[in-house]
Order: C-alpha cells, then sequence, then structure tokens
C-alpha cells in the first residue's frame, strides 16, 4: 500500500471519521438502490427503509466527513491538550456511530402497532446521536475559540 505523507499529518480520529464517512456514503446508495429496485422484485416493504437511507446520508456521511475534515484541519496547538481532548473525539466518534447502528437497525420496523422496546431503543439512538453531537462541538469549540 502506497503511504501518502499528508495522511501522516491527519490525526487518527480525523481518518476514523472520514472512513466511516465513507462507509456510511455506501450503505446509504445501497439502501437508495434497494428502495428503487425493491418494488420491482416485489418487496412491498422495502419503503420503510428511506428514513434510514436520510440518516446514513445526512448524519453519517455529510456530518462525519465535516468532523473529520474539521479535525484535521484545526489542530491542536498545545500537545498536553490533544493527548488529554483526543478521547473525547473518540467518545463522539463511538456514540455518533453506534446511534447511526441502532437507529438503522430499529427504524424499518416502526409502526403504529410497535412495542415499547423498539422505541425505547429508537430514543436511545437519537440520544446517542445527539451527545456525540454536543461531545464533538465542545472538543472542536476548544480549538477555534479566540484567545
Amino acid at each position: 500500500m502506497i503511504e501518502l505523507p499528508i495522511l501522516k499529518l491527519m490525526p487518527a480520529i480525523a481518518k476514523y471519521f472520514i472512513r466511516c464517512a465513507l462507509v456510511f456514503l455506501l450503505l446509504s446508495i445501497l439502501i437508495q438502490a434497494l428502495t428503487q429496485v425493491g418494488p420491482h422484485w416485489g418487496w412491498t416493504t422495502i419503503h420503510n427503509l428511506q428514513p434510514v437511507f436520510f440518516h446514513f446520508f445526512l448524519f453519517g456521511w455529510v456530518m462525519q466527513m465535516i468532523i473529520g475534515v474539521s479535525l484535521w484541519m484545526f489542530p491542536w496547538q498545545d500537545k498536553a491538550q490533544f493527548i488529554l481532548r483526543d478521547r473525547i473525539g473518540w467518545f463522539a466518534l463511538l456514540t455518533i456511530n453506534s446511534g447511526l447502528v441502532l437507529r438503522g437497525v430499529c427504524e424499518p420496523f416502526l409502526d403504529p402497532s410497535s412495542g415499547d422496546a423498539l422505541r425505547f431503543a429508537l430514543t436511545a439512538s437519537v440520544i446517542l446521536m445527539w451527545l456525540g453531537c454536543v461531545v464533538y462541538a465542545a472538543h472542536i469549540w476548544q480549538r477555534v475559540r479566540s484567545k
């Protein structure tokens, strides 16, 4: 594998946000393709995946790409801060992606007669994604604030 010099300058957390963004881009394209061809194959409930497509595309691809690039473009000035606060970025990555996966698994099965367990899981997914966004905002705020 060819190692590009620019990637050595990119923090690992930024690389993982961008990699996760690319995975969610591929998943959203696959889901959208299935929703388009599914009815022709006799899959009548495939339209339930449409909200999953939007979440995977907007939160999984767009938002995580923005987060990854911002973590790369706004580096820490102090290495001690980087080591201490890098864990916060990993926590944001974990919560955003676990919330997205939980939402992708549960949301297609949501209907008016859904049980409380499914509604609780969807609520947990929203809380995880929201928590990840808040943690990221606090994490990046330290880098962009004026001195």
